[in-house]
């Protein structure tokens, strides 16, 4: 369970996030999660609490802090450890939760909440999408579900397990955001939630999710704008860390005009993997048509979509024309989502061919951004771009925000999201907004009155109207007063001087948290797809230094906390639990990993010898390996050319005790997506007996009808399951015949057939006409594991009476005679004594 409590004031937030682990066995458990934030998240502590003990953390280097947590996992410690895989992804780890014990894990993080257009967005996400990873597999040492790669060395540490259709996570989500002051706030609205809000006793303005929209799978996004006009420029000054520390927000005039407006050549990018299939691309193609709607004359155009190859609608770009756009349309209806994400070539076919020089090259690249190489994918735009402008367009309900947000800043674009249940036609507005006014390039910041240093972001960015430019850095001894901001607007000079507004205490956070954010920040810039320096071993040493000092997880630190109470009981065993993530809403399961209903392993009962197993597996596996209970290793399946199932031979050992075992089978899709399912194979090596009810008379040229059900033989492996308490689950076993047979001494083979819901088996001989005597039938019943029992049945001639030998009495030796006589009362039929039945049917 997941509960997050945020505060908001001004345009910085401060979040906590309780994750509850739960064990509700006898053994004691380790839990692994992970879990998104957003990916300017500074995670500044971690606590746990179990029972009334709170225990808080420290932070250490990673691989240190990895040493602590196993050590003290080995004791039988309870600990905790908290590790940053991406800016955006991290996993929690908790060892040794105790048999029926619950532990809480606190996380707490500041962030700065971005302000676009008028409007501040503050966004929590809480699932992460499944990754598609690149690459030749070299091992899987983590707990997710796809091995590590030589393209994505962590990949089995940021592919949790996911939960297949029709699952559920074990609780839902509470979130409550706290705004102060509330009368800063205005037009509070989540278009990603059904929310409820009110106000505290300090006039703090809440908002909480509603109670029937908790479920975690899709990102909760709040917006508001502030209720009076932010000024051109505001300061927030605090002490932290022994420094004092300046946040300034710089909001450029978004009113100028160019006098003259450069044609454009729009190229969109377009994801058409196996994640996009269904609401994610058909709103992505919602957004290209709207696109094209707003386009001028003179603008040309050009869609390439990519999955495992590239594909582009026309050889070059086209003119922006009606009858061009209707064949845009026609051209992106014949598109579905499908096959694995290689981004790489995408963006190598949108921005490797020549731009047009009379145009500029704006590249629309639509994702949700489900890959594991981002850093591959923002290092390719920022190496090919050249003049292009790169805008990310995220796509569906939790996009990976970390690559949206970063191929924008290395393209110099900027950075929209559009969720599957909103219309694209906001979002398209916002982008024409900026491709149609000029943008602030080159920018310089130089403070007059005062001293800054060590300014974050140290490469200012071009700023797009409506977005304002905001800097964290270092204040010298007098705050400065005045601003200047100066730049190219259109290509020709520009530059505003404005005047500096310290922000009083009433809106400034609580605790200091100014300089975590600028540790934050220069952290970033140190890992970022372009380090600066050419030394990147000092790179992570100062980041490591960083994470220190400012107490935050990275990439080389973690948080680890460690009960020194021995609570688990070290003697018990140790399972580890890989915690699945929920499928984003809109995200389709078969669009990544195939239906799962076809993931199906028949026969699924053997007995002892050599059989075979089969796979049915959805058309885009290009793999199957599966582990059995009694084999040392995983086999490879191979696939049968006929039928398309996936099959492997293997042994059942000889002696191995009747029962349920599990085989693992391990699926690789076309695009590397590995998934794994279970499978029961049952040893079964108790035949199926068989019990006539009943049979008709033994005539000339008259037709033999019989009336049979299965029933428990009598058997040494029967009698002892049953003595152990487990007849039931033993019946239950012998008792599923598959086929029937009956055959007669004339030569007839007869197949019987199952008819009503008691079970029972029909077969009809016809006897010949010159047939004279007694008859001996021959009666086989074989199971789903190839289990074969044989019984005979004598019919006498027509003046006598036919004595059931041993059929009935096998159902009386274990206890069942009534269930014979029940059955036949059932019927109508009445028998003489045990053992003979009446002559009649």
């Amino acid at each position: 369970h997941t509960r997050v409590y945020a505060q908001v004031s001004g345009n910085v937030a401060r979040v906590e996030v309780t994750q509850l682990y739960r064990n509700p066995t006898g053994r004691r458990l380790e839990a692994v999660y992970a879990f998104p934030l957003p990916p300017n998240a500074a995670v500044t502590d971690m606590a746990f609490r179990i029972g009334k003990r709170v225990i808080a953390s420290e932070v250490e280097r990673r691989e240190e802090a990895k040493r602590t947590y196993e050590q003290a996992k080995k004791e039988g410690k309870t600990a905790a450890l908290t590790e940053q895989e991406r800016p955006n992804l991290f996993t929690q780890s908790v060892a040794n939760v105790p048999p029926g014990e619950t532990v809480a894990v606190l996380l707490r993080y500041v962030h700065e909440v971005p302000f676009d257009d008028g409007r501040y967005l503050f966004h929590f996400p809480t699932t992460i999408g499944p990754r598609y990873i690149p690459g030749a597999p070299t091992g899987k040492p983590g707990p997710g579900r796809a091995p590590d790669a030589d393209q994505v060395p962590d990949a089995s540490r940021i592919t949790p397990p996911v939960l297949a259709p029709g699952e559920r996570p074990a609780a839902d989500l509470d979130v409550v955001v706290r705004l102060v002051p509330g009368a800063a706030f205005a037009d509070l609205a989540s278009k990603s939630h059904r929310v409820v809000s009110g106000l505290d006793g300090d006039g703090a303005l809440l908002v909480a999710l509603a109670e029937d929209d908790r479920r975690p799978n899709r990102d909760f996004v709040l917006a508001w704008r502030p209720a009076a006009p932010e000024p051109e420029a505001y300061a927030l000054l605090q002490p932290e860390k022994g420094d004092d520390w300046l946040m300034l927000f710089v909001q450029p005039p978004a009113s100028v005009q160019a006098t003259q407006v450069r044609p454009r050549e729009v190229v969109f990018l377009l994801d058409k993997s196996g994640s996009m299939s269904g609401q994610p691309i058909e709103t992505a193609k919602a957004l290209i048509l709207r696109s094209l709607g707003a386009m001028r004359p003179d603008d040309t155009f050009q869609i390439v979509a990519f999955d495992s190859g590239t594909v582009s609608m026309t050889e070059r770009p086209v003119a922006a024309s009606p009858a061009n756009a209707a064949a845009a349309e026609a051209w992106l209806a014949s598109l579905s989502g499908g096959g694995g994400t290689e981004m790489l070539k995408g963006v190598l076919a949108a921005l490797g061919p020549p731009a047009d020089p009379r145009r500029l090259r704006m590249v629309v690249f639509c994702t949700d951004g489900f890959i594991g190489n981002e850093e591959a994918i923002v290092r390719a735009v920022e190496r090919t771009r050249g003049e292009s402008r790169v805008f990310g367009f995220g796509i569906g309900t939790s996009v990976n925000r970390y690559l949206i947000e970063g191929v924008s800043r290395a393209g110099r674009g900027a950075a929209e999201f559009v969720g599957v249940r909103e219309p694209p036609e906001e979002a398209v507005t916002r982008l024409f907004k900026r491709l149609d006014r000029p943008v602030l390039t080159d920018l310089l910041v130089r403070f007059e009155g005062g001293e800054v240093r060590d300014l974050e972001p140290e490469r200012l960015p071009d700023l797009f109207a409506g977005q304002p430019l905001v800097v964290v850095g270092r204040s010298g001894p007098r705050p400065p007063r005045t601003v200047l901001l100066a730049g190219k607007l259109g290509g020709a000079p520009w530059e505003r001087r404005l005047p500096i507004a310290t922000r009083s205490g009433a809106v400034a956070p609580e605790a200091p948290v100014v300089g975590t954010l600028w540790a934050r920040r220069r952290i970033d810039g140190l890992t970022d797809a372009t380090p600066r320096g050419a030394d990147p071993r000092a790179a992570v040493e100062e980041v490591v230094q960083l994470g220190m000092r400012f107490k935050l997880v990275t990439q080389w630190t973690s948080f680890v906390a460690v009960e020194r109470e021995l609570l688990a009981d070290p003697g018990l065993p140790l399972q580890r639990i890989a915690v699945p993530s929920e499928m984003p809403e809109g995200v389709s399961f078969e669009g990544l990993f195939g239906p799962a209903s076809l993931v199906k392993v028949t026969p699924g009962r053997v007995k002892p010898g050599d059989p075979e197993i089969r796979v049915s597996a959805p058309p885009a596996v290009r793999a199957v390996t599966v582990a059995l209970p009694f084999e040392p290793s995983p086999r490879d399946a191979v696939r049968d050319p006929a039928t398309g199932d996936w099959v492997l031979r293997f042994l059942v050992p000889s002696g191995l005790a009747d029962g349920s075992y599990q085989a693992r089978v391990r699926l690789v899709h076309q695009g590397g997506q590995v998934e794994e399912r279970t499978a029961p194979i049952r040893v079964d090596t108790t035949p199926a007996a068989v019990a006539v009810l009943s049979a008709s008379e033994l005539e000339p040229g008259q037709v033999v009808r019989l009336s049979m059900k299965p029933a428990l033989p009598l058997s040494r492996a029967a009698t002892a399951a049953a003595s152990l308490g487990g007849a039931a689950a033993v019946l239950k076993g012998a008792m599923e015949v598959k086929e029937i047979l009956v055959r007669a001494p004339w030569g007839e083979v007869s197949r019987a057939r199952m008819e009503g819901a008691l079970g029972l088996w029909r077969a009809e001989l016809s006897v010949p006409g010159d047939w004279r005597g007694p008859a001996r039938l021959e009666i086989a019943a074989s199971d789903a594991a190839g289990n074969v029992s044989r019984r005979t049945l004598d019919l006498d001639a027509p003046d006598g009476t036919r004595p059931l030998r041993g059929v009935l009495a096998t159902l009386a030796a274990v206890g069942l005679g009534g269930l014979g006589l029940a059955l036949g009362r059932r019927l109508g039929r009445e028998p003489r004594r045990q053992g003979v039945m009446p002559r009649r049917g």
